[in-house]
């Protein structure tokens, strides 16, 4: 049984089609294809607040990081730490 397309962890029914091949009636005459191209209209918009603090929490995630590891008390960035690093010394 074919595996429902996700979003993260979360199926998304629309995207559920069940085991398609290319013999399969629905994907010769195109049904297939508007179905994905209707999901497609509509999905993104559903999913944009989601996508955008997901995308919040990383970016935050990655300057804690960057700040725990490259950064001065002062908040300036240790140059000579961050070169020695990126050569892989």
């Amino acid at each position: 049984m074919a595996q429902p397309l996700t979003w993260g962890h979360t199926p998304i029914p629309e995207m559920d089609f069940g085991l398609i091949t290319q013999e399969s009636p629905a994907f010769r005459h195109g049904e297939c294809q508007i179905k994905i191209i209707r999901v497609m209209d509509v999905l993104p918009e559903k999913h944009v607040e989601e996508f955008e603090k997901a995308y919040q929490k990383a970016a935050n995630r990655l300057v804690k990081e960057f700040a725990n590891e490259f950064c001065l008390e002062d908040g300036a960035i240790d140059w000579e730490r961050l070169v020695q690093f990126n050569s892989g010394k």
